[in-house]
């Protein structure tokens, strides 16, 4: 009986990314796998977009295990999300320990008013969101070249880059937030109602 995987894929503007597909494809099928169907059209869509279900058939569960603990089902999927966690958690620590200089303002983190201190633009803060980009895109792009471009490289630093995804994102969305919020910040009003900060451990 075969083992079948069923998943969603992200879609940007109701298109699917092809090249991305092309490679999971081919990946599927060096383990034994068989690419069943994918519609291409959108088929769900909720607040992070568009996406489109996936169907792959393996033999045997033993085939699906091989290709999702095989070094190219890790390289696009823990490098690639390791690729977009890392810059998150660098702008925390830049925001927290950098800019805010460790004060929390806990209650008016459920502020829902737009004169609330975290309010931001819209509830975002667009320094933030640039600094995910410019720490994510570039560890992404780390990922993607080392599995394809130097997948067979006996260098070692060249084949396996996209397993420092998470380390890149984090330094460069660290260093892109901190320079962000010197330039034009977003984070302010740090000597306002002082007295109520805290640093975030209950102190």
């Amino acid at each position: 009986m075969g083992t079948y995987l069923i998943n969603n894929v992200r879609m940007r503007d109701g298109v699917p990314n092809r090249e991305g597909l092309s490679r999971l494809k081919r990946t599927v099928e060096e383990y034994g796998g068989t690419w069943l169907s994918h519609s291409g059209e959108p088929s769900v869509d909720d607040a992070r977009g568009s996406s489109s279900p996936i169907l792959v058939e393996f033999g045997t569960m033993t085939e699906a295990q091989n290709w999702y603990n095989s070094s190219e089902g890790i390289l696009y999927t823990l490098g690639i999300l390791g690729g977009l966690i890392g810059p998150l958690f660098g702008v925390l620590i830049a925001g927290y320990y950098l800019v805010s200089k460790q004060k929390v303002w806990v209650d008016d983190m459920f502020v829902m008013t737009t004169t609330g201190r975290y309010w931001f633009r819209n509830g975002w803060n667009p320094n933030a969101v640039a600094a995910v980009i410019i720490g994510g895109i570039p560890a992404i792009a780390i990922v993607l070249i080392s599995g394809t471009l130097f997948a067979k490289s006996d260098n070692a630093l060249l084949s396996h880059g996209g397993d420092f995804s998470w380390f890149v994102g984090c330094g460069l969305g660290l260093l892109a937030f901190w320079l962000l919020e010197k330039n034009n910040p977003r984070i302010t009003r740090l000597e306002e109602n002082a007295a109520l900060a805290t640093d975030g451990t209950g102190h």
